[in-house]
């Protein structure tokens, strides 16, 4: 692994375990995916949506994990729980990592 590398995957590591832990801070499922007027996505939607970004870029082209993307479902989706969304972000961590190596 590159010094570039060691670092990115430091600090992605870092990021999205903070992303976890705001997630899991959230008093209920249902609070993650309300809006307040004037904002477009709930929490659960950028949560869902950096996961996805993160792992088609890192994990699926610069490390041909083979994912595939669905942005209309990072965007779309309106329930689920607090530990599904953790595991989405869980993915995109291991998916970084063997991106990165």
């Amino acid at each position: 692994m590159t010094p570039l590398a060691a670092d990115l995957l430091v600090l992605f590591g870092r990021d999205l375990r903070g992303f976890i832990r705001e997630v899991e801070a959230f008093p209920d499922d249902a609070t993650l995916w309300r809006t307040v007027p004037g904002i477009a996505n709930s929490a659960g939607n950028l949560a869902l949506h950096v996961a996805g970004n993160l792992r088609s870029f890192v994990g699926g082209v610069l490390g041909g994990t083979g994912y595939h993307r669905n942005r209309e479902q990072e965007f779309g989706q309106r329930e689920g729980s607090r530990a599904s969304v953790v595991a989405v972000l869980e993915a995109a961590a291991i998916e970084i990592e063997a991106g990165l190596l």
